[in-house]
């Protein structure tokens, strides 16, 4: 007979962790921010706050679309150093 509570018990660990790290990242003191394809699919309250826009402007939106015009080449060609793992 087998024990089917190790798979559910793995899970609620899982789960508990995952709203631990969640709980974590909503209150923190920095703002955090997670990008995907170029576009915020996620921001804490203090990035929200510190860029002065809600969560519902900011997700779905490029991030260049935050940077000044003049700064945009340069500052995309920094995020793309920075994925490839080239650094100064």
């Amino acid at each position: 007979m087998e024990d089917s509570a190790g798979p559910k018990k793995n899970r609620q660990s899982i789960n508990t962790q995952e709203e631990l790290y969640q709980m974590l990242v909503e209150n923190a003191i920095m703002g955090a921010y997670l990008l995907q394809d170029s576009k915020f699919v996620y921001v804490n309250p203090i990035f929200c706050e510190n860029l002065g826009y809600t969560k519902e402007k900011l997700v779905g939106s490029t991030f260049l679309s935050f940077v000044h015009y003049d700064d945009r080449e340069m500052v995309a060609d920094n995020l793309r150093r920075m994925i490839d793992g080239e650094t100064d």
